[in-house]
């Protein structure tokens, strides 16, 4: 039900978090798939829950899970310094 509320909000949104990714590294959704755990947890962040340990409390996922989660999706970015807040610039006017 999250995944679909989102992305009704945040149409482009995997589109957008793949704009800030390296091509090689990019997210593909599985057949079906409105978001998965990469996706989930950037989408959170851009709600504005930013705290590791309320996203992992939210998502029933380790706290030692979702810094991993979020470690591997910065160093998939193009520009790691920044890509936290490029994620927070998702659907902004």
């Amino acid at each position: 039900m999250f995944d679909s509320a989102f992305i009704h909000i945040y149409p482009d949104f995997v589109q957008q978090v793949n704009a800030l990714l390296r091509p090689d590294a990019q997210i593909t959704l599985a057949p079906g798939e409105v978001l998965n755990t990469d996706l989930r947890i950037l989408a959170f962040m851009r709600l504005g829950i930013e705290e590791s340990p309320r996203i992992a409390q939210i998502l029933n996922y380790s706290l030692n899970t979702i810094y991993s989660y979020r470690n591997r999706l910065k160093a998939r970015a193009i520009d790691r310094e920044n890509f936290e807040a490029d994620i927070m610039r998702i659907g902004s006017a």
